[in-house]
């Protein structure tokens, strides 16, 4: 018999978690290993994309929403009673998912950290295995890597960051996002076809910036860092693709407004979420990731060294792991605007540069971060947890 992992998630919407866990199901042995994925508050496209290659799902529709608790730097005592009570109904329920389901599941993987409280604090018999993607450190952080059967980290800032201060190290493993080198790759017959879409021409240099629309992601630094050199480069066209996700503020409007208040509107076009991401990246010149604030390990960056784009990034978390700045894409120092600018005008300026860049930056995914070999590390993990 196969062994049965039950995979547990907030939410169908399609972030990076949500990516790289379809990825990874997507990858595994399936004579070895049988998938089935629980959404613990709704559905969305992570459902249909499983349901295509045969993935049992199951959506438990469970009150997630969380608040923050903080106001101003100071905790807010309503907001906190309102989420433990919130957490401590999800525990209830999960608990009565989990007794009523006549599957046997051999452990479980968690993928976020309010998915892994859940599972952890309600108390089960099967190994849970935690999979950290964020830089925090949650709450009751010793508690619940005590109840874990192993703790994966997807960078080894995230794992420097979580396994500070605890006494279980050998609990802790690093198994970086694996990027499809296959689907995610140069193709000059994508580029015209990107290039329509965009409403670009092959006289425009494009500079894309891929992710969740939020202040984080730095879309509005990057704007104004490059916004008066622009005006100098009126053939630069800046692609910003993503769109709020999970409930926040809708960003987008905030950015419209702000790129007309720099006098660059002309030269900026939100395309909003799309699904055809490779297809985008073959459109583009550079790729820039101007997050402001930590980062564990983006996958668009990944993805887009994978399509030999060449990569401007902010220094910070885990795109440091990623990224050897010189060799293989480029760094700046963190919320520093005239670094971002100084270096993005070497991609601009440079040709070669960029030729350069793009080629070494596929060839270090293909070696450090190809998606079957990740998915080897991560099998090799799970016997680990069975033997245990």
């Amino acid at each position: 018999m196969p062994v049965r992992i039950l995979y547990t998630l907030q939410s169908g919407r399609m972030g990076g978690a949500e990516h790289s866990l379809f990825y990874l199901i997507k990858n595994l042995d399936r004579d070895v290993f049988e998938p089935v994925v629980w959404l613990l508050e709704e559905g969305g496209e992570l459902v249909e994309r499983l349901n295509k290659i045969n993935v049992k799902t199951n959506v438990l529709g469970l009150n997630l929403k969380i608040r923050d608790t903080r106001w101003h730097g100071v905790t807010n005592p309503l907001a906190l009673l309102y989420d433990g009570r919130l957490v401590k109904r999800a525990l209830k329920e999960f608990r009565q998912h989990l007794r009523s389901c006549r599957e046997d599941f051999d452990f479980i993987h968690t993928n976020s950290w309010l998915v892994n409280n859940v599972v952890l604090l309600a108390g089960t018999d099967l190994p849970v295995i935690w999979n950290i993607r964020d830089l925090n450190k949650p709450r009751l952080r010793k508690k619940l890597i005590e109840r874990a059967a192993r703790v994966v980290c997807v960078s080894r800032a995230v794992r420097d960051l979580i396994c500070e201060g605890t006494c279980q190290p050998e609990k802790f493993s690093v198994i970086y996002n694996g990027v499809d080198i296959d689907e995610f790759k140069p193709d000059v017959n994508l580029r015209a076809r990107a290039r329509k879409l965009m409403k670009v021409s092959e006289e425009n240099l494009v500079i894309g910036l891929i992710g969740r629309l939020t202040p984080l992601k730095g879309q509005a630094f990057f704007l104004e860092a490059v916004a008066d050199y622009l005006g100098t480069r009126p053939h630069v066209r800046i692609i910003v693709v993503g769109s709020s996700l999970f409930g926040k503020i809708d960003y987008r409007p905030i950015l419209e407004k702000l790129a007309n208040d720099l006098g660059i509107a002309g030269q900026v076009y939100f395309l909003g979420q799309q699904s055809n991401i490779p297809v985008l990246l073959n459109g583009l010149d550079i790729y820039a990731h101007p997050t402001t604030t930590k980062d564990a390990f983006p996958r668009a960056t990944l993805e887009a060294m994978a399509t030999c784009v060449p990569v401007l990034a902010a220094s910070l978390g885990g795109i440091v792991e990623q990224i050897k700045h010189g060799a293989d894409g480029l760094l700046f120092s963190k919320n520093d605007g005239r670094s971002l600018l100084s270096e993005l005008k070497k991609l601009i300026e440079e040709p070669a540069l960029r030729k350069v860049l793009g080629e070494r930056a596929r060839e270090r995914v293909a070696e450090n971060f190809e998606i079957e070999a990740k998915t080897r590390e991560m099998e090799k993990m799970y016997f680990e947890v069975i033997k245990k």
